[in-house]
């Protein structure tokens, strides 16, 4: 083992790195080194700790927890919006605070020092000092840490949101549907019990066709409804959104069985349209029939050439009106 005396030892080491109690320059007190190694220690913990919270409320971000109705659908969000205020109460901002005084301490101590070297506590982050320079690139890259954690996070907390908001919009459009299609499903089944009842008479017909105006009228409401639902579906589809096949399958389902529902409206408007004139003419038609025989069974035949060419021509005229209306 090789020993040195204390004078000789400026002579190897450079005085600046020696403390005063080895006749050097070096400033060192080891209180205020313990005490600030204790005070980025606790930091360290703190800041894990705010990680270890963040994770955590990132896991529940994380949860496809998407509901399956319009109530579960609001509860989502209510939920959502209560884990937002759990992000915003953990405190990062205090932990900043602790990690600027801490970053504060290292500059008053390295701007103490000479720049001949510092001390942990008393020249903390001196310029030469590879230790203090070490525990604040700690504190910085902490803080860093927690920040982008929470940043990151709110960053999730409103992707989600657009998510759980798509999911309300999705909800309400089902419902919406499902309404729809309950009400043509129901009222096809009305619709078709009396699909074949076209009127035994004029009047009867009449009044099944009034009917059906007031049925189609009150179904053209319905109609209103449906369009802005598909009207909805398009907007909802052109906002990206996660269910788009599902909801473009649902919108073709109800606008084609509302086409199917239509089009059985004016297949019946046309055939009562068409009982109403046939019961009209036919009624008209056996009105007249006592008439024309009436003027078929005339007896009087005049003897006067030109009034039996008129009686002729009247009796055709009779023919043709007989068969006008039989044709009708």
């Amino acid at each position: 083992i090789n020993t040195i005396s204390l004078e000789a030892l400026s002579k190897v080491i450079d005085p600046s790195q020696l403390t005063a109690d080895l006749d050097g320059s070096l400033q060192y007190d080891h209180a205020q080194w313990i005490d600030t190694r204790l005070a980025v220690e606790d930091f360290t913990w703190q800041a894990a700790d705010l990680i270890d919270r963040l994770d955590d409320l990132q896991e529940d971000l994380s949860r496809n927890d998407f509901a399956d109705d319009v109530r579960g659908a609001e509860d989502g969000i209510d939920h959502h919006n209560e884990m937002r205020k759990k992000i915003m109460k953990v405190p990062v901002e205090e932990l900043q605070v602790v990690g600027q005084r801490l970053l504060q301490r290292f500059n008053n101590s390295m701007s103490s020092s000479s720049g001949e070297g510092g001390s942990i506590g008393s020249g903390a982050s001196g310029g030469n000092d590879p230790d203090g320079r070490a525990l604040a690139q700690l504190v910085i890259q902490h803080l860093d840490s927690v920040h982008g954690a929470q940043q990151h996070l709110l960053q999730l907390w409103h992707l989600k949101k657009n998510k759980l908001e798509q999911c309300l919009q999705l909800r309400l459009f089902e419902q919406d549907c499902a309404k729809m299609f309950e009400w043509i499903c129901k009222h096809r089944q009305v619709f078709l019990a009396n699909y074949v009842e076209i009127g035994r008479s004029y009047q009867l017909a009449k009044n099944l066709q009034e009917e059906h105006k007031h049925f189609t009228m009150s179904s053209m409401n319905v109609y209103v409804s449906i369009n802005n639902i598909l009207t909805m579906a398009g907007r909802l589809l052109e906002t990206q959104h996660y269910a788009a096949g599902h909801i473009r399958a649902v919108a073709g389902r109800l606008d084609r069985a509302w086409k199917e529902f239509a089009a059985g409206l004016d297949e019946r408007t046309a055939v009562l349209s068409l009982s109403v004139m046939f019961h009209h003419k036919a009624e008209q038609y056996v009105d007249s029939v006592n008439g024309w025989s009436q003027a078929c069974e005339s007896t009087n035949l005049p003897n006067d050439i030109q009034m039996l060419e008129q009686h002729i021509r009247q009796h055709q005229a009779l023919y043709e009106a007989m068969c006008q209306a039989y044709t009708e």
